[in-house]
């Protein structure tokens, strides 16, 4: 029922019955009414809204996610399957949202605009140096060079002008950039797949309110992300031990690596003095030479989390690649890497250990275990002087024992010790007195070989060698097989039951000062990515390994990497589980597998399914190929750039064939005599002696005129330029672990920052960072005066302060005997009553000791320094005699 009192103020009229076929259509109406409302009861109601007459309205959220997935393209779809979860560490709490967009891995790379110009930029680089290998090349230059001791440097000489024919061949080169360059469309292709792309901005706030980092995990199993603390604490753990890491003062640390930099600068000398042969290795030695006006750089030392062990620890990692020693180390494990080859009982990856595997025989009617070691802590574990002592008696005796380098024996002799002494040099600067840096704080690697160096793993592995050939393990007949993979051992061995294999193995292999967990099975045992295992005829056999909790994040499709490196990636897999695999069927299987994963990773299905025939029958047929060296070292010409889409354009064997060929074809038409336009007769200036080689193997004959009169030019031909192949090197742009490396930095200083500010605003300075620098002294040490000023106060922190590595220097000495003349710089004027009553406060930590009986301000500089109480007549001849001891507490 219902009553028409719409109007206000009019009594309500009476009930009039509506007419029947009136009431059928309004009792349809409401019966309808009443089922959509029961039909809307029964849906969640995702989300509410306001119509366009204001009142509410609730909409359907199913029913629209399946209506834009419905019209979403295919390929959209298939590409957004890559999205997956991450690695927590204890503590984290991520939605989805940001896991998602973390899941397509830190090799995802950015978008970088088209930009043609690379082209140009990699083509003037690429024909200067060309013009200079050409120089060297028709001069005959002897100097050896090595490119393991290259030194990159920015050279603004002039390029050497070459003959005509020469320059003319470069121009048929650059009119072909010209042409690829405006071939190059202006517009950019519209990017269908940029929704799909993690949104960093977004990425960068989460983290960075929530206090979590972004980092990779041992064993490469995936993304991890971490709380801070948590992270800072795990840390702390490795570095709390004080058996392996020692706290240092600053001045200690700044101290030997000034030492370090000394003895690199004489270690570049000798080299230059009696290994002249291998060309740049002193200029090479000389590289991490810290400048005048720089800091010392210290590796800053970070952990990977170890997330398939319980409780969670982390893996120390050590960047060593720009210390001022680390040439060193990259010089002794150049030297080290014949050695190495050579030796019976070291594997050098899983091919080799497949190719291993395919020469031995297993008599298989015999029982026989399959057992595996893990050395403990290896690199931390191995008595550093035995090893570097071992390591020189074997570099000696693989060099010059018994090897007549030379007829005159002194000579001989003289150049033996001089090397040795080099190497010997060598080995002992770039692994001792490793330093690193976490939190503020300066730490020294007390035991062990140098973590992050480039020559310990080839000192580890030489180290297990010295130990196994004393052994004669690879010589036991009931060892069928023995082999190390740095600190990962694997063994067949004949035996009636797994306890007696693993004594015989562990009762030959023993390292000094290391300690082999042993482990086997006589069905299968996990070595490296590789399974080994008995197959049902009692044959040895191997198969691909997934280690557990493995994400497997490939490069998604998303990634702005070229089409070529994806599909090269691939490729490169693919030929990976045929070296692992010993059955084609378990290929096949691996190789499935594979195609799976990389649709997932939002392939396109049919293109990954093509690039698996193309390539399948290609890739078992050559898994245990060994490729020549001559093959794999064809000498190349190299544009190097950037990935960018401009390559797509380019064709780097189009720009070699009118580079060389005009070459090629001016050569055929000199000795004939055939010259026109094109092709034109050389200049006089051509022949002169003055460029190229005097040599008549390097030069071509042809006819000044029609009289026969006949001349010379340098002949290309006769060198190895026509011989290399012209490639591009591209590196690759910002990716996604550059921008995690950013957020975890933003994260992990976050509190030092603050600190820092606080102190700053305590003490009334100006931001360190926007200080004026202080200026050199002659003859200090700059790295002791850069340190000894960093400190707001002007004093030494009450941290510990090693006197046996302390080199006491004339700045060091000047900086503790004039406190007052620091002040007015560091602090002002206004803070002097305050650091003179800091250092009366300790007097009574001064005694007799070591420092005693110094004279103050003699022979120290103090030109361009000023007193905060200047003294009107200054005496620098005045003596005064102070007495300091330097303990852990002052």
């Amino acid at each position: 029922m219902s009553s028409d009192s719409s109007s206000k103020g009019k009594a309500p009229t009476s009930y009039i019955p509506k007419p029947a076929k009136q009431a059928r259509r309004d009792a349809v109406k409401s019966a309808k009414k009443a089922q959509e409302k029961q039909t809307r009861n029964k849906q969640p109601k995702k989300t509410r809204g306001r119509g366009k007459s204001g009142g509410k309205k609730t909409e359907n959220y199913p029913e629209q996610i399946n209506y834009l997935i419905s019209n979403t393209p295919i390929d959209i779809l298939e590409a957004s399957k890559f999205k997956y979860h991450v690695h927590l560490s204890p503590n984290v709490n991520l939605p989805d949202e940001i896991a998602f967009q973390l899941s397509v891995g830190l090799n995802y790379m950015f978008y970088s605009p088209r930009n043609s110009k690379l082209i140009e930029v990699a083509w003037k680089d690429f024909q200067r140096r060309l013009r200079w290998r050409i120089k060297f090349s028709l001069e005959d230059a002897s100097d050896f060079y090595d490119p393991d001791y290259a030194v990159a440097t920015t050279s603004n000489k002039k390029p050497p002008i070459l003959p005509q024919y020469l320059e003319l061949g470069l121009i048929k080169g650059r009119q072909y950039i010209y042409k690829t360059m405006r071939a190059i469309p202006d517009e950019e292709p519209l990017d269908r797949l940029k929704p799909l792309a993690p949104k960093g901005s977004l990425i960068k706030k989460y983290l960075s309110e929530n206090n979590y980092i972004v980092t990779q995990t041992d064993k490469n199993l995936g993304i991890a992300v971490s709380e801070r603390t948590w992270y800072i604490e795990k840390c702390r753990e490795l570095l709390l031990d004080e058996e392996l890491y020692q706290e240092l003062h600053p001045l200690t640390a700044y101290t030997i690596l000034d030492r370090k930099q000394l003895e690199m600068i004489n270690l570049a000398q000798s080299a230059e003095d009696c290994i002249n042969w291998e060309g740049t290795l002193s200029e090479f030695l000389r590289s991490k030479i810290t400048p005048p006006n720089e800091k010392h750089h210290i590796p800053a030392f970070h952990g990977l989390p170890k997330i398939h062990k319980t409780p969670t620890m982390m893996r120390p990692i050590i960047p060593c690649h720009s210390i001022v020693f680390g040439p060193a180390s990259k010089y002794v494990s150049k030297m080290l890497k014949p050695l190495i080859k050579q030796v019976p009982t070291i594997i050098h990856g899983t091919k080799d250990l497949a190719l291993r595997f395919n020469k031995i025989s297993i008599k298989s009617h015999r029982s026989w275990y399959i057992i595996t070691g893990d050395v403990v802590a290896f690199y931390t574990n191995v008595p550093l002087e035995p090893c570097l002592e071992i390591v020189e008696k074997q570099y000696s005796d693989y060099y010059f024992k018994d090897k007549a380098r030379v007829y005159e024996k002194e000579y001989k002799d003289y150049l033996h010790n001089e090397r040795l002494k080099v190497f010997k040099d060598a080995l002992h600067i770039g692994h001792t007195d490793l330093l690193l840096q976490f939190d503020g704080k300066i730490y020294r690697q007390n035991k062990g070989l140098a973590m992050g160096v480039a020559a310990s793993p080839d000192l580890a592995n030489l180290y297990g060698w010295f130990f196994e050939q004393k052994s004669d393990i690879h010589n036991d007949p009931l060892i069928p097989f023995y082999g190390r993979y740095i600190d990962d051992c694997l063994a067949i061995v004949y035996a009636e039951s797994l306890e007696e294999a693993i004594l015989q193995v562990s009762s030959r292999v023993s390292y000094d000062g290391c300690e082999i967990k042993w482990t086997g099975s006589d069905k299968y045992q996990v070595f490296l990515d590789m399974v080994v295992y008995k197959d049902a005829d009692g044959s040895l056999q191997t198969m691909p390994y997934r280690k557990l909790q493995s994400h497997q994040e490939r490069i998604p499709w998303i990634s702005h990497h070229p089409i070529d490196v994806k599909k090269g990636t691939f490729i490169g897999e693919m030929s990976r589980m045929a070296v692992l695999s010993s059955k084609f069927a378990t290929y096949q299987e691996a190789v499935e597998s594979l195609v799976a994963l990389y649709i997932r990773r939002g392939y396109p299905s049919d293109l990954v399914k093509k690039w698996r025939k193309l390539n399948l029958l290609a890739r078992w047929e050559k898994r245990l190929v060994i490729k020549d060296d001559k093959a794999e070292s064809i000498p190349v010409l190299v544009l190097k750039s950037y990935f960018n889409p401009a390559w797509n354009y380019f064709n780097a064997r189009e720009l070699q064939d009118n580079i060389f060929g005009y070459w090629r074809e001016w050569v055929e038409r000199a000795k004939r005599g055939n010259f026109n336009l094109e092709f034109p007769r050389p200049p006089v200036s051509d022949s002169s002696p003055l460029f190229g080689s005097t040599a008549p193997l390097k030069w071509v004959s042809y006819a000044v005129d029609d009289k026969g009169v006949m001349s010379m030019v340098p002949d290309i031909t006769k060198t190895d330029i026509l011989d290399r192949r012209v490639l591009v090197s591209r590196k690759r742009t910002k990716n996604l672990f550059d921008a995690s490396n950013l957020w975890k930095y933003t994260v992990l200083s976050r509190l030092e920052e603050g600190i820092i500010e606080d102190l700053t605003t305590e003490l009334g300075l100006k931001s360190l960072e926007t200080e004026r620098p202080i200026p050199a002294m002659p003859g200090l040490s700059e790295d002791i005066m850069r340190e000894t000023a960093r400190h707001p106060t002007g004093v030494l922190l009450p941290l510990k302060l090693d006197l046996k590595d302390l080199v006491l220097t004339p700045w060091l000495l000047y900086r503790l005997l004039n406190p007052q003349k620091w002040i007015k710089r560091r602090a002002g004027i206004k803070r002097r009553a305050r650091f003179l009553n800091l250092v009366r406060s300790r007097k009574n930590h001064l005694s007799n000791g070591p420092l005693a009986s110094l004279p103050v301000g003699d022979g120290i500089p103090t030109q361009g320094y000023q007193q905060s109480n200047p003294n009107p007549n200054p005496n620098p001849n005045t003596n005064l005699t102070l007495t300091l001891t330097l303990t852990p507490n002052t």
